[in-house]
């Protein structure tokens, strides 16, 4: 991918990998508007994941791992997924495109959740590139957009002093899990254009 997408950049030392199991999981969840659902997801993967839900609907992901958090950016069209630290106007983070099973890394300053990030950034296959990138708060989510030799939109989920995006526009949207210690995830997602958060909780199949 040549432009501006993000995951965590944290000392490997100083941070320990989510354990994330692939497989089946149990998924029960509520939309924003506080309606409930239930099916299935299925992760594949290591490092970078593909997630798959079958909820009603199908949806499929991009996810990766960092700490104890497992973001993801779904939807029924080309979405990506990034995670970054955003703590005292510092930004890092790594991203991934679904077309490449490789991470990217973006880091930049500005505010504290909002307002304008001058970033650098190197993509899966080493190159280079600079552009800014934008946070406004809208309700419990954000919304963020990227501008350089490429641009895009996406929705972002704060968990902490971290943020989980999916990016890719209008058909994407983005869940950031907990990983338990019994192997199940706790999550928020959110979708491109809305203002509130639904719920996952996932729950090892058999």
């Amino acid at each position: 991918m040549k432009a501006l997408f993000l995951t965590l950049a944290l000392a490997a030392s100083s941070v320990l990998a989510a354990d994330i199991t692939a497989g089946s999981y149990n998924v029960q969840g509520k939309n924003p508007n506080g309606s409930p659902y239930k099916g299935t997801l299925k992760i594949s993967g290591k490092g970078v994941y593909k997630v798959n839900w079958s909820v009603g609907s199908n949806y499929s992901g991009i996810g990766l791992d960092m700490g104890n958090l497992f973001a993801v950016g779904w939807g029924k069209g080309k979405c990506g997924a990034a995670l970054y630290k955003i703590e005292g106007g510092k930004l890092s983070g790594e991203w991934v495109d679904p077309s490449v099973p490789k991470r990217g890394s973006e880091q930049g300053s500005g505010g504290d959740f909002k307002g304008n990030y001058p970033i650098k950034g190197k993509s899966p296959d080493g190159g280079s590139y600079e552009g800014t990138i934008s946070i406004e708060p809208r309700g419990a989510v954000y919304k963020l957009g990227w501008k350089g030799e490429e641009s895009y939109n996406g929705v972002g989920v704060r968990q902490g002093n971290m943020l989980a995006v999916g990016w890719g526009g209008e058909n994407c949207g983005v869940v950031v899990y907990e990983v338990k210690a019994d192997g199940g995830m706790s999550g928020s997602w959110a979708v491109y254009g809305e203002n509130n958060l639904g719920s996952e909780e996932l729950s090892k199949g058999w």
